[in-house]
């Protein structure tokens, strides 16, 4: 009897194949959420998740949630003010979907510098003030040529702080400042290796072990430093503790460069107004060269006046003295001496009217340039203290953006 070998129908091998690629494509997805599953079930998960949390929140609401009154309710009490504030972490706040645990079930532990869950306003950049900017008095010469208008004097714009008036900025300088504070009495950890020495912190996490129950050391500030290891023999420590120091959350929230932009602003607006204010004395300058010119040329005008007015007077005086010596000189020399004191007399009056219109001439050319250089000034003032006020403007936008720079 013969037998036919029997393998693998094509229909067969088609089925194995489609269950082996759609098993090879479901592994990828599957294995990272085992990963997950895991590391969310290690201590080190929990608190990670959190601290990312609590960077999040901090940088939407420019402030750290109070921690809440029990683990169940996980919504942040309304305020809890003083120095240190302890509790459970508010997940629901931070908008996590449940109470974040240790791998036995117990809550974790959250404590928070009072300072950062209510800030004040701490941070406002240093910009040109008011002072030393005075409106000159109206334009000197009474008539209108001028055409430049009053004397410009323009202070920069008021400090105009930001709304709301705390942003990112303030908790920024509060967490440089709060770093330099001494740690007494504040949210602070022990050094691992100096316990009597403090290390101020922002926040503090807290896994409370296997039998859920904070350590002697985690029941208050300061508390056992994150490097501690757990030890079984007496005394037993089975706590585990994350902390965000104030100078790491700084430095996580890029604060050392955002406090130096709105400074560098600041600087460059300051800088504006030196010019602004030089500028403005050198239009003053300009002014008072113009005023002077015009004087000058009201003066070589009257002078004008008078040289023609004495030259009448002097002319008519000498005609009637000539005619008087005519008619009285027996002499040819007395007759031609008359005519020529008379004649030099009218020289005199003529050339004296002719160096008074030129003088004239020449104060008008003074005062037309005094005007152009005038109006330059002015045109020039008005452009810095408008790039004055624009670089003020830049400064407070960027304070107003906070974070959001």
């Amino acid at each position: 009897m013969n037998t036919k070998d029997r393998g693998f129908t094509l229909v067969e091998m088609s089925v194995a194949l489609l269950v082996g690629g759609l098993t090879f494509m479901a592994m990828p997805p599957l294995l990272e959420a085992l990963g997950e599953l895991d590391r969310a079930k290690r201590p080190e998960g929990s608190l990670k998740r959190v601290r990312e949390a609590l960077i999040g929140h901090l940088v939407s609401h420019d402030r750290l949630p109070c921690p809440a009154t029990s683990a169940a309710s996980g919504e942040a009490a309304a305020a809890c003010g003083g120095e240190v504030a302890s509790g459970f972490v508010p997940y629901r706040t931070l908008g996590l979907t449940e109470p974040p645990r240790n791998p036995q079930g117990f809550a974790l532990r959250y404590a928070v510098a009072g300072m950062l869950t209510e800030p004040t306003e701490r941070f406002h950049p240093r910009l040109p003030a008011a002072a030393g900017w005075t409106t000159p008095g109206p334009w000197n010469p009474s008539t209108n040529e001028s055409g430049i208008g009053q004397p410009s004097g323009s202070a920069p714009p008021a400090y105009s702080p930001p709304t709301p008036g705390i942003n990112g900025l303030d908790l920024c300088v509060a967490l440089v400042e709060g770093a330099r504070e001494t740690p007494a009495g504040m949210l602070a950890v022990r050094a691992l290796e100096r316990p009597d020495t403090q290390v101020r912190m922002a926040v503090v996490l807290i896994d409370p072990g296997a039998d859920g129950v904070l350590d002697s050391d985690n029941r208050a500030t300061p508390f056992a430093s994150p490097g501690r290891r757990e030890r079984d023999a007496p005394p037993v420590y089975d706590d585990r503790v994350a902390a965000l120091g104030l100078t790491t959350l700084a430095a996580l929230l890029d604060c050392p460069r955002l406090i130096a932009r709105v400074n560098a602003s600041a600087r460059d607006a300051y800088a504006a107004d030196d010019l602004a204010r030089a500028q403005q004395w050198f239009e003053h300058f300009r002014r008072f060269g113009y005023e002077i010119r015009h004087d000058n040329l009201d003066h070589a005008e009257t002078a004008q006046d008078h040289a023609i007015g004495s030259a009448v007077f002097d002319v008519t005086g000498n005609l009637i003295g000539t005619g008087d010596a005519l008619a009285t000189a027996t002499g040819a020399a007395a007759k031609g001496g008359a005519i020529a004191l008379s004649a030099y007399a009218i020289g005199m009056a003529a050339y004296s009217i002719t160096t008074g219109a030129q003088d004239i001439a020449e104060k008008k050319e003074e005062k037309a340039t005094a005007l152009e250089q005038a109006r330059n000034a002015r045109d020039n003032l008005l452009e810095v203290i408008d790039d004055r006020n624009t670089r003020v403007n830049n400064t407070m936008t960027l304070e107003r953006r906070g974070w959001y720079q």
